[in-house]
């Protein structure tokens, strides 16, 4: 948690989450800043932005969107020495990020899993979901594997492919992990 961050000084932290109680407010000085908090399902964090850190972020402080976050920790500007914070370097909608980080989805599928319906299932999604997503087949069974990666067709990882995707895969018929860009 970014309270006992002193040993992340200098790391570079990424994280997603739910806008909560946005502040929008003035100094005493006329100066804008804001603050707000971020909630996932096991925690909330709060962040104040001020400057041009404010003016850069402050269209994404509305209660209830879902941001990614990139920052570090850094040393605080004023205060003890020792003393460390969270600097805000990036921020953007959580539903753009997703192809933008997201470089390969892998379909796993086992030998006895791989049908002619599921070959045509494959096939449908990458047509109705074209995208920049890279695809890779792989095919496993108890003693060897094969992995194919398509060189022409790649996908878009839009919620009504994920959604499908997710279906087959609480079935029990595939699994799948998405890549990230290095």
């Amino acid at each position: 948690v970014l309270a006992n961050a002193a040993g992340l000084k200098g790391k570079e932290l990424r994280f997603a989450g739910r806008v909560v109680a946005p502040e929008h407010r003035m100094t005493k000085n006329g100066k804008p800043f804001g603050r707000f908090s971020l909630e996932d399902y096991h925690h909330t964090e709060s962040f104040m932005l001020f400057g041009e850190d404010y003016l850069k972020f402050k269209d994404y402080l509305v209660d209830g969107w879902f941001v990614f976050v990139r920052g570090a920790v850094e040393s605080r500007r004023f205060g003890p020495d020792d003393s460390v914070e969270f600097k805000v370097r990036g921020m953007e909608l959580l539903a753009d990020v997703r192809e933008k980080m997201i470089d390969r989805l892998r379909l796993q599928v086992a030998l006895a899993g791989l049908t002619e319906e599921f070959a045509h299932t494959v096939a449908d999604w990458v047509e109705r979901h074209p995208g920049k997503v890279g695809l890779t087949l792989e095919i496993r069974d108890d003693e060897a594997g094969v992995e194919m990666s398509s060189r022409t067709k790649k996908v878009a990882l839009s919620n009504d492919f994920m959604e499908e995707l997710n279906g087959w895969a609480s079935e029990g018929r595939v699994s799948f992990r998405l890549e990230t860009k290095r």
